[in-house]
């Protein structure tokens, strides 16, 4: 299906849902006997990476698998930005991070 161009009236069509896009890393968050782990799309461990959404993670009852995208949230300009995704993964800076349009 193509885009087409549209208005604000569009978005307000019965029956349609939309949403902001934020451009992050995807990631997919599993909990499992209570061990936390988050892999990238490419199959690449981002747990110690992403120690905040790790820590809210095992905050949540339960083993779940949450397939969703992680973007990061400057905190001066108080802007999305897909820059820190794109970091050394082993460089022990602590990223600042949100989930956004998880779906368990």
């Amino acid at each position: 299906m193509l885009c087409h161009d549209g208005d604000l009236k569009d978005l307000k069509r019965q029956g349609l849902a939309a949403e902001e896009k934020f451009d992050g890393t995807r990631v997919k968050i599993v909990k499992k006997n209570g061990v936390v782990t988050l892999i990238n799309r490419h199959g690449i461990d981002y747990t110690h990476r992403l120690t905040e959404l790790v820590d809210v993670a095992k905050a949540i009852k339960g083993e779940f698998t949450i397939d969703t995208e992680a973007v990061f949230v400057n905190p001066v300009t108080k802007e999305v930005e897909f820059t820190p995704c794109q970091g050394l993964p082993d460089s022990g800076k602590r990223q600042k991070a949100l989930c956004y349009s998880g779906l368990g």
